[in-house]
């Protein structure tokens, strides 16, 4: 399997985002989506979370949790787990994948976060470009970034076209998730 990880933030747009849903709908491929608490607190993000869970894609947290105590850290972690619950309707959700944001994180947020339940996502390669299918083999993980500058349907064009290549090549998409 690859895995796909899409970073959802406040530049991310949702007519991008569902355009990548409905393709990977018509393509029976899952993947992971982190969201971070700006876009999870925007009323605007809640259907897409909804649709991303109803869908069986994997949702994760992402944060920079970096200069947070032991305390903090936690209290931070399930401030989203309480928002996705909020969104989802669900007091049961529970994501178990932690991404941190802008690349901050030590050995202690690591530690910390393994402690509470959270599996860490790093990342291999940030962007899809003409180097991915060269580093593609089974068991690889992207964790990918939209655009954060204007419209960033080239990012979503890039995603697809990168899926589709996959799937041509035999490769199989999944989600983090175990049951995927």
């Amino acid at each position: 399997y690859v895995y796909i990880c899409i970073m959802l933030n406040s530049y991310t747009f949702n007519a991008e985002t569902t355009r990548i849903l409905d393709f990977a709908k018509t393509n029976s491929v899952k993947l992971s989506f982190f969201a971070n608490g700006t876009y999870l607190t925007k009323s605007a993000n809640h259907e897409i979370i909804r649709r991303i869970h109803n869908e069986g894609h994997t949702l994760g947290i992402r944060g920079d949790f970096s200069a947070m105590s032991h305390q903090g850290l936690i209290d931070a972690t399930w401030t989203l787990e309480l928002q996705y619950q909020s969104i989802l309707k669900d007091q049961t959700f529970r994501t178990n994948f932690y991404t941190p944001e802008n690349r901050k994180f030590s050995q202690r947020d690591i530690a910390l976060l393994n402690e509470i339940g959270y599996i860490p996502v790093f990342r291999y390669q940030s962007v899809i470009d003409s180097t991915t299918k060269n580093k593609t083999y089974d068991g690889v993980l992207l964790r990918v970034y939209m655009s954060e500058e204007g419209n960033n349907s080239s990012d979503t064009d890039d995603v697809i076209n990168y899926i589709t290549w996959g799937l041509q090549q035999g490769y199989k998409f999944a989600g983090l998730a175990t049951n995927n």
